[in-house]
């Protein structure tokens, strides 16, 4: 079960649009999950593109089990807000230890390559 912390007051998936969320460059994204970039650490250094439990929840399939209820519009809102405010979004079994400087860190477009490969493990 994915809950967000609380989903009323969440602004932070506001700032990038659906629309850009959703054009990112997927080969730039695999990228950027494997190597990390600008002092972000790695994705995979936590987190398996398989449903494979690593330190985080395994990100296979991510798309199709994101929430798209609980104050979450889309998919691609429900990862924005993992990647730029992990705190909010915790997957039961798991504890708080995401990295939180990924939206400093990141561009709004790596963030939107991301959201692309993620968006293509389904």
């Amino acid at each position: 079960t994915i809950s967000p912390a609380n989903p009323t007051t969440s602004s932070s998936v506001t700032i990038l649009s659906n629309e850009l969320l959703q054009n990112g460059d997927s080969a730039n994204g695999g990228n950027l999950f494997l190597n990390g970039a600008d002092g972000a650490a790695p994705c995979s250094a936590c987190h398996t593109i398989s449903e494979e439990r690593l330190v985080g929840p395994g990100l296979g399939d991510v798309y199709g089990r994101a929430p798209q209820a609980d104050g979450y519009q889309s998919a691609e809102e429900y990862l924005y807000e993992s990647i730029v405010s992990p705190s909010a979004v915790l997957v039961d079994g798991y504890t708080d230890v995401m990295p939180q400087n990924y939206g400093v860190d990141l561009t709004d477009d790596e963030i939107a390559d991301l959201n692309a490969y993620l968006r293509s493990l389904d």
